[in-house]
């Protein structure tokens, strides 16, 4: 994926895994939300659209090298934002924030947000396989992402297996908070097939479908 860009050898494992325990078992970024209340983005609030095509992605919809897409994002209430491109060449992007990027967090719920813009769009790479968005919301700031997103260079921060746990670990450790209306998580899981035309490969979808039960 072009324009986006985790070198994680460890930066990630260690950045990561001493601040969870810090900001989200102290209790400093979640606070107990009302059911009456909507939730913070709703379904149809988060959507990956193919310019060209001008097509709409769900999760395990396959696509290819070339095609420009933009992620649109609304959210009901003001809340903090943090998304992230974990692409197939073993690499996480920052999409938001992201110092190319004029928008700032705290975001309003007033706007539909496009990324990266409202005129232009990012571009899918050359690597096969499973392709993913990771899109966080929270009413309140949570740190680190606040610091994991602030030391992604543009090319993207390489990383490994251990690695790409902490951030699972990151973005799931609150599976209380989860249900309540003050934090939104969602892990958009695609299939990057090559080249347009050809075929998805079925050792991809099954990951692919795993990245999705775990979601």
């Amino acid at each position: 994926m072009k324009k986006l860009g985790i070198m994680i050898p460890s930066i990630l494992g260690t950045l990561l895994i001493g601040i969870i325990f810090v900001n989200w078992l102290g209790g400093e970024v979640f606070s107990p939300g009302q059911d009456e209340n909507p939730p913070l983005i709703s379904k149809d609030n988060i959507q990956l659209h193919l310019v060209k095509e001008n097509l709409f992605l769900e999760n395990l919809d396959p696509v290819s090298e070339g095609q420009q897409f933009v992620l649109q994002v609304k959210t009901n209430k003001p809340a903090y934002l943090y998304v992230m491109e974990v692409g197939p060449a073993k690499r996480i992007f920052a999409i938001f924030p992201n110092k190319r990027i004029k928008k700032s967090n705290p975001i309003d719920e007033s706007t539909k947000y496009s990324f990266p813009s409202p005129k232009k769009a990012y571009e899918f790479g050359t690597k096969k396989g499973v392709q993913m968005f990771y899109i966080v919301a929270s009413t309140k700031a949570v740190p680190a992402l606040e610091r994991l997103l602030s030391v992604i260079p543009r090319k993207g921060l390489r990383f490994g297996r251990d690695d790409k746990k902490a951030l699972d670990q990151l973005t799931y450790y609150i599976p209380a908070g989860r249900k309540k209306q003050n934090l939104y998580f969602k892990k958009l899981v695609l299939v990057h097939k090559g080249k347009k035309g050809a075929k998805v490969k079925s050792k991809w979808i099954k990951r692919a479908k795993k990245e999705i039960l775990e979601n």
